[in-house]
């Protein structure tokens, strides 16, 4: 029954380039090409506000009544566009290549100052961006028995790793010599 009442609701929507919204309408903003949600709006009781779409995004004013958490309107979202939704998670790279922090943004629609924007679902801060999709990462090489660092090495993220009996381990600042403070073990 909600599922029915969601998608008559969306149907109703319609997306426009600006909207005063007043309660209990809500409205959300998504990017046109990538379908990521940008914005929520829900006025309080008795409120009406205007919000305008950028370049690039698209205004969805919902009737009352219609769900508003983010997973209900990103499948609205899916359902308009005919294809899944792009990956919001996004590397902030500096100059020398690092991942100085990770955010949720569109690279096509945001900027960060002197920063290089790049799309990657398992990109963490530390990663080094090789070009492209790659990243590396720094691992160090874990002795399962002993918790002993043994070597240091840096793989592709995305890198498909046989099991060799040892355990990855994330760098960080760890040596060779160190000890992992966590039991390691191998499936």
């Amino acid at each position: 029954m909600r599922a029915a009442f969601f998608l008559a609701c969306m149907l109703v929507a319609s997306p426009v380039l600006a909207a005063s919204i007043t309660y209990p309408q809500t409205a959300y903003i998504y990017a046109t090409n990538s379908g990521i949600l940008r914005q929520i709006i829900i006025p309080g009781v008795g409120e009406t506000t205007t919000h305008v779409a950028g370049s690039g995004e698209t205004l969805v004013v919902q009737p009352g009544g219609t769900p508003t958490d983010e997973a209900s309107i990103n499948a609205a979202i899916t359902a308009s566009l005919g294809h899944a939704i792009a990956s919001d998670h996004c590397a902030v790279v500096d100059n020398t290549n690092k991942v100085a922090r990770v955010i949720r943004c569109d690279p096509a629609l945001d900027a960060v100052g002197g920063s290089t924007l790049v799309r990657h679902p398992l990109v963490v801060p530390g990663d080094v961006w090789a070009g492209g999709q790659t990243f590396d990462r720094n691992f160090a090489v874990v002795n399962p028995i002993t918790n002993i660092v043994e070597q240091l090495v840096t793989l592709s993220i995305d890198a498909q790793i046989p099991h060799v009996g040892r355990v990855l381990y994330p760098a960080g600042n760890l040596k060779v010599g160190d000890t992992v403070p966590v039991k390691a073990a191998i499936p």
